[in-house]
């Protein structure tokens, strides 16, 4: 964001005094991304453990910077992100929210190693073997893949388990409540 300031910054996520922006923890700003980065507000917000950029305009999550080091849970819904490239800038991160964007390939995902949560929902995610890039993601409990072209898939979600057995979670499902929906013996 061009001419980022202290001043600009507070104003921009709603904090009164600039001097305690180095203690928030949580922020939510929409942005414009195109031609700018939020390198510095993460160079001031040191704390920032949750950010919400919803609606803003990343191209690519390397737009954000690589300074937010501590976040742990980032959103960034309806963005027009078409990739989770610079994933590895967050090192801390353990949410990543992301539904409503146009993501179709996870391969910069394999990166990052620890994140037991990840909502895809709403993208342009097609088949399972593109999951099989979040294999590295040992932690990775709960996916979320509602409404993406792979839904279409007869039984997809036994395939996904299948795929991706550290899943606990698919779409806010267990893997008995699929089961159970599915009205199969078949073992997910």
């Amino acid at each position: 964001i061009a001419g980022l300031n202290e001043v600009k910054l507070a104003e921009l996520i709603k904090v009164d005094d600039v001097d305690s922006l180095p203690q928030v923890t949580k922020a939510e700003m929409r942005v414009d991304l195109s031609f700018n980065s939020l390198q510095y507000a993460g160079d001031v917000l040191k704390n920032l453990r949750q950010l919400k950029l919803n609606g803003s305009i990343i191209s690519s999550l390397r737009d954000i910077g690589n300074s937010f080091k501590n976040l742990e849970i980032l959103w960034i819904s309806k963005c027009g992100i078409k990739d989770l490239a610079g994933l590895s800038c967050f090192p801390k991160l353990k949410e990543l929210y992301a539904p409503y964007n146009h993501i179709k390939d996870l391969s910069h995902i394999i990166v990052h190693v620890n994140l037991p949560v990840l909502d895809l929902e709403g993208n342009e995610i097609e088949s399972v073997e593109t999951l099989e890039n979040l294999l590295s993601i040992d932690n990775l409990n709960n996916l979320n893949l509602s409404s993406n072209p792979i839904c279409k898939i007869e039984n997809y979600e036994i395939r996904v388990f299948e795929t991706l057995p550290q899943l606990e979670y698919l779409n806010d499902q267990t893997k008995d409540e699929i089961k159970e929906q599915k009205g199969s013996n078949e073992n997910v």
